[in-house]
């Protein structure tokens, strides 16, 4: 590379759009905006009047490069809504005529998201899933009284006594402290009735020279040659001894 080429920042907010470029579905849903305002606003003046903008026309919008200001922020999350509940609606339509028997588990949130995206997850999925790291998730819940199933993608506990030198998002002192974290952790998923299932992250460490992003993080139930951590296996076990008995607990409960 020339040491005389300048560096430029690049912010890539989509590969194609409407009318300009297009050769999927993308470009139609970001180039849509403008038809939906035009159809609720009829006139830029009204638009305008709104977002406290100064657009001339509808095709001055339209190629625009300018950030609009808060004024635009209720209209850009209702169309924004209306992606997002398409994108749902679609994606199940599609896993449903594939095998309509094939449990479609949402797009995985991490920790969180906006409630309006969590609510259409809820309505097309038949599972919502999350990746939460935490000591337990018993009192945790879906925003808004959303009642829908959920399962867990990601959970995990490290420590740095034995293996990889990373103890991942939550860590634990030793090797018999990350044991009774997992045991906490999936008793507290069994008396929460909103979760119906958790998978840990992930089955062997990472190798310590790191893998693709760097992370090399002692979070396996097995070494990275393969050799079980005895503490870990007998929690599982522990836990996987109680499941049922302590689940229907709690759903007589409920009762």
């Amino acid at each position: 590379m020339s040491e005389n080429l300048t560096p430029k920042k690049i912010l890539f907010v989509g590969a194609e759009v409407m009318p300009f470029a297009a050769t999927g579905g993308l470009g139609d849903v970001m180039g849509s905006l403008p038809a939906a305002l035009r159809a609720k606003y009829g006139e830029t003046a009204q638009l305008n009047a709104v977002w406290k903008s100064s657009y001339s026309d509808w095709n001055d919008l339209l190629h625009s490069v300018l950030l609009p200001g808060d004024a635009a922020k209720k209209d850009l999350e209702a169309f924004t809504s209306v992606i997002v509940n398409e994108y749902f609606r679609k994606t199940r339509a599609a896993v449903k005529a594939f095998d309509k028997d094939l449990l479609y588990l949402g797009c995985r949130f991490a920790g969180s998201a906006k409630p309006w995206v969590i609510a259409a997850c809820a309505k097309y999925c038949d599972v919502v899933s999350y990746n939460i790291y935490s000591t337990g998730i018993r009192e945790w819940r879906l925003p808004q009284n959303l009642d829908a199933p959920v399962i867990i993608g990601e959970f995990h506990f490290g420590a740095t006594d034995r293996g990889p030198f990373g103890a991942g998002v939550c860590q634990a002192k030793n090797q018999h402290d990350r044991a009774e974290k997992l045991k906490n952790y999936v008793r507290s998923s069994l008396d929460n009735p909103q979760i119906v299932g958790v998978h840990w992250h992930q089955f062997a460490d990472q190798a310590t020279s790191g893998r693709f992003c760097g992370e090399g993080l002692q979070v396996g139930w097995t070494d990275i040659c393969d050799r079980p951590y005895a503490e870990t296996v007998q929690a599982v076990r522990e836990v996987g001894a109680e499941l049922y008995a302590r689940r229907w607990r709690v759903k007589s409960r409920e009762r």
